[in-house]
């Protein structure tokens, strides 16, 4: 068995650091990454919750309720997957930025793992598809298989990233992964850390985060006669009852999990996470379905802010593992890069903020609409305006590019 002392595996994690530095201060990179997590967790918790949904509601399809349930739980899963994918590029870049050393090296020990997840995540997306398309009213049995098949391979994408995200925070064991008894092992075939009650938290989470999202569903479209009580009051058990076990399970993989993290006393926000998890599922518990009605709002919104909790726990536990070997983000080398830093917010609250407002409000009042939705003026303007300001962010992506690239020529 190979060790290493404490002193030497802070010099080597920070000798990996990138030399040339980085653009802004750690700190704004660590937050960010942090927020994006969050809403990239989101919308993993309905890819998740909301496909495991639709297959056991499509098992009920009998009933016109409940078949109307997975149908439309099949499509939410579909757009769910797409939006946790877009956002789950800045978690992963920023973490790339300021804890380079720990992600690419986990990345190198399980590297076939890492390249199969792109595999795995095309795959279970074709099928996914194919599940949406057929099922319809009288669907067979059969088209279950698509179903099943997908949401089997995005749990195991989940759990590669679990894996990852273990490995990268035990630096300690690298040397005797990567050359167990001395031989290395350059077949990037292994995965050697994991942890159950860690991984079953966020699967719990997901039934959870569907749970709430029914309850605002229900109340969303309660507004629209072709969306009738009676499903809305299924919709709001049915949430109800995903989000109260999924908070009840996440209390008690929660208190596994940080049973096993070495003076976890000192982590307030571990704490917070499991008093804000509690007061959650009480808050839940004592609502009886017929009471929820308008109240969906509310619990996405505190739904919303425990994710951002449980984010900064995360984050927390990391720099538990990290900053007694000497690796701190903070003293991350700063070569300050105003102009790139400006280029990146204008693009990420100008460009971004304004087409996305602008597809958020359409879709709001597009979906309260039964039949056929006509703009309104504000949402007329607001779509020429973000078209607009894309077309000139291009202009000045590639004007910038070209100019630069015309001077360093000659």
């Amino acid at each position: 068995m190979h060790s290493a002392s404490s002193t030497d595996l802070g010099s080597m994690l920070n000798v990996l650091r990138d030399p040339a530095g980085i653009p802004a201060p750690p700190a704004l990179f660590q937050w960010l990454m942090v927020l994006t997590w969050a809403l990239h967790i989101l919308f993993i918790n309905l890819v998740l919750g909301g496909g495991s949904l639709a297959i056991a509601a499509f098992l009920r399809r009998k009933d016109p309720l409940w078949g109307r349930l997975s149908r439309a739980m099949t499509q939410v899963t579909k757009v769910a997957l797409s939006l946790a994918i877009v956002l789950g590029v800045a978690p992963l870049l920023f973490t790339q930025v300021i804890y380079d050393p720990m992600w690419y090296t986990s990345n190198v020990l399980s590297a076939a793992w890492v390249m199969g997840f792109i595999y795995a995540l095309g795959l279970g997306y074709t099928c996914w598809f194919i599940f949406s398309f057929r099922n319809k009213e009288g669907a067979s049995s059969f088209e279950l298989l698509w179903a099943v098949a997908a949401v089997l391979l995005f749990a195991l994408n989940g759990w590669v990233m679990h894996v990852l995200s273990v490995q990268s925070i035990l630096p300690a064991k690298w040397l005797d992964w990567y050359a167990p008894h001395g031989v290395p092992d350059m077949s990037g075939l292994k995965v050697h850390a994991f942890s159950f009650p860690r991984f079953a938290f966020f699967f719990a989470s997901a039934a959870a985060g569907t749970g709430i999202f029914l309850l605002a569903y229900a109340d969303y479209f309660r507004t629209r006669n072709d969306f009738p009580e009676p499903y809305r009051e299924l919709c709001r058990r049915i949430g109800r009852q995903w989000a109260c076990w999924g908070f009840v399970g996440q209390a008690l993989f929660a208190l596994a999990w940080f049973a096993g993290i070495e003076k976890a006393a000192s982590h307030p926000f571990l704490w917070i996470t499991v008093v804000t998890l509690v007061g959650l599922l009480v808050l839940l518990w004592e609502e009886k379905p017929e009471r929820l009605a308008g109240k969906g709002y509310l619990f996405q919104g505190l739904f919303v802010g425990y994710t951002l909790i449980v984010g900064i726990a995360r984050e927390e536990i990391r720099l538990g593992a990290l900053l007694p070997l000497g690796y701190d983000p903070m003293t991350y080398k700063v070569n300050l890069d105003l102009a790139s830093t400006l280029l990146f917010f204008v693009t990420f609250l100008g460009v971004g903020g304004t087409a996305l407002g602008f597809l958020l409000l359409m879709l709001w009042q597009a979906g309260k609409v039964e039949g056929r939705y006509v703009a309104g003026k504000t949402v007329a303007r607001l779509a020429n305006f973000a078209l607009a300001i894309v077309l000139t962010w291009v202009a000045i992506f590639f004007g910038l590019g070209i100019t630069i690239w015309v001077r360093n020529f000659h």
